[in-house]
């Protein structure tokens, strides 16, 4: 089978999972939708059907500089309590941060560069206590959330 290859068409806004971010702040998009572009060959009599899915934030990365030159950062703490972890910024620091979101069943993410100035990156995780599961990974969807926020 060859590899599933997607594009990213549009964010799909999520109000009830999250806040939009206040100015100067960043949050990552809470899903995305993609449509497939995968090669398949259809049998006699069946069409390919193309259908836009969700795919729902699970985690960021954040880097000091582009992804590219391998700089991740590894986060400053975390609460298994209220499931939060974070990093902290230097909001002198010379370099730009980048931040990769990370979305449930894709390997693409998408990359920004977040604003000067931030002190803050969070993760927040909440999870029902079923959980689906999608080419053998876990499915939050709308029965869980992760919200990445970056603030002052």
């Amino acid at each position: 089978m060859r590899p599933l290859l997607v594009s990213l068409l549009a964010l799909l806004p999520v109000a009830a999972l999250g806040q939009p971010a206040a100015p100067g702040a960043f949050a990552c998009p809470a899903s995305v939708e993609v449509e497939s572009s995968a090669q398949l060959r259809a049998p006699e009599g069946f069409t390919v059907a193309r259908a836009p899915t969700s795919h729902w934030l699970r985690g960021a990365d954040l880097f000091d500089g582009p992804p590219a030159e391998l700089a991740q950062l590894r986060g400053d703490g975390g609460d298994r309590r209220t499931r939060r972890e974070w990093w902290t910024l230097d909001p002198a620091n010379t370099r730009r941060y980048h931040i990769i979101c990370r979305y449930e069943g894709l390997e693409e993410g998408l990359e920004a560069v977040l604003p000067a100035g931030l002190r803050r990156c969070t993760v927040e995780t909440y999870r029902e206590d079923a959980r689906a599961m999608r080419g053998g990974r876990v499915v939050l969807g709308p029965d869980g959330w992760v919200r990445v926020t970056c603030t002052r």
